[in-house]
C-alpha cells in the first residue's frame, strides 16, 4: 500500500512544491537568517548606532560651540563697548588737562604783563618823578636869571626861594 501524503503535501504537490524539499530549504533560510543577523546585521546595526551617536556627539559639540561662539561675541561687545568708553574718558580728560594748561599759561602771561605793566608804570613814575624834579631846578635857575636880568641884581635867599616855590606851583599844576 501506498502511503499517502497528507491533504496539505496533495496541495503543495500540486503546485509544484516537494515538501521534503522546502522543509530543507526553509532551514537552510534559517541558518542563513541566523548567520547574516549574526556577522551581517548585527555590525551594520552596531556600525549605524555608532554612526547615529557620532552624528548626535557632533550635533552637541557643534551647539555648543554656537553658544561659546555667541558668548563670545556678546564678551566682545562689551569689551569693544568698554574700551570705547574708557577711550572717551581717556578723551575727556586730555582736554580737560588741556584747557587746564591753557588757563594756566594764560594766567601766567596775564600774570607777567601785569607785572611789566606795573613795572613800566613805577619806571614811568620815577621818570616823572626825576624829570618834575630837574624841570623845577632849571626852573628855578631860570627864573633867578630872570629876576636878575630884570631887576638888575641878585635877589636875596627868602626872594629867591618864594620865586622858586611858585615856579614849582604853577608846574604842578599843569
Amino acid at each position: 500500500m501506498i502511503e499517502q501524503a497528507p491533504e496539505s503535501a496533495g496541495l503543495l504537490a500540486t503546485l509544484g512544491i516537494d515538501w521534503k524539499l522546502f522543509l530543507a530549504q526553509l532551514v537552510n533560510f534559517g541558518i542563513v537568517v541566523l548567520v547574516l543577523w549574526k556577522w551581517a546585521y548585527k555590525p551594520l546595526l552596531d556600525m549605524l548606532d555608532k554612526r547615529k551617536k557620532a552624528i548626535a556627539e557632533s550635533l552637541e559639540k557643534n551647539k555648543s560651540i554656537d553658544e561659546r561662539m555667541k558668548r563670545i561675541g556678546a564678551e566682545e561687545g562689551a569689551m569693544m563697548k568698554a574700551a570705547h568708553l574708557k577711550a572717551q574718558e581717556v578723551l575727556s580728560g586730555a582736554e580737560r588737562d588741556a584747557k587746564e594748561r591753557m588757563q594756566q599759561a594764560t594766567d601766567q602771561t596775564k600774570q607777567h604783563v601785569d607785572a611789566m605793566i606795573l613795572n613800566g608804570q613805577n619806571e614811568l613814575t620815577v621818570m616823572k618823578s626825576h624829570l618834575l624834579t630837574e624841570a623845577q631846578k632849571d626852573l628855578a635857575d631860570i627864573v633867578v636869571a630872570a629876576t636878575e636880568k630884570v631887576v638888575g641884581e641878585t635877589a636875596d635867599k627868602k626872594t629867591h626861594a618864594d620865586l622858586v616855590k611858585k615856579a614849582q606851583e604853577a608846574l604842578k599844576k599843569l
